[in-house]
């Protein structure tokens, strides 16, 4: 996942066409981690400071879909679509909804040629199965998947890395 994620940020560096990065796994496996490093790393570059006409944030899909029922977040929404880059975190940790479902279908539609990172508890074939389209936009146009399948660092033990169920 770090070696991709790396990949991704030097094809940034280098200027090559903008492609997306989803990094998908189990919970406690480093996503998010990852992902608020590479958006730190990318508000600090030239093309990002100083536009007026930009002020993308960290998007925490769960409770943006939240914002969006409420009608708060509806012209955040339309500007996600022009951000040169978005990050979105936990896709398809929300309740599932066709609403949600479809908010992000239009979303990651218009974000064709913008550097896009996406992080999911889900498979790849899970969000085939939600919606076709949306994986397919995660994997066309040389973008970037990492799927690890790992126990969540958070529940390791030091010794063996394992849950000890008896305790």
């Amino acid at each position: 996942m770090i070696d991709i994620a790396a990949n991704w940020a030097l094809d940034i560096k280098e200027g090559e066409k903008p492609k997306w990065l989803s990094l998908l796994g189990s919970s406690g496996c480093g996503k998010t981690h990852i992902a608020k490093c590479l958006w730190n790393w990318i508000t600090k570059r030239p093309d990002f400071q100083g536009r007026s006409d930009y002020s993308p944030q960290y998007i925490y899909w769960p409770k943006f879909v939240e914002e969006l029922r409420s009608g708060a977040a509806y012209g955040r929404y339309q500007d996600m679509m022009r951000w040169r880059y978005l990050v979105l975190d936990d896709v398809f940790g929300e309740r599932e909804t066709d609403y949600s479902t479809e908010k992000l279908h239009n979303l990651l539609g218009s974000r064709d040629g913008k550097w896009t990172l996406i992080t999911s508890n889900k498979r790849m074939m899970d969000i085939a199965i939600l919606d076709r389209r949306i994986a397919s936009r995660m994997v066309r146009g040389g973008s970037l998947v990492a799927d690890i399948r790992t126990k969540d660092y958070n529940l390791r033990t030091e010794d063996e890395k394992t849950i000890n169920p008896g305790n």
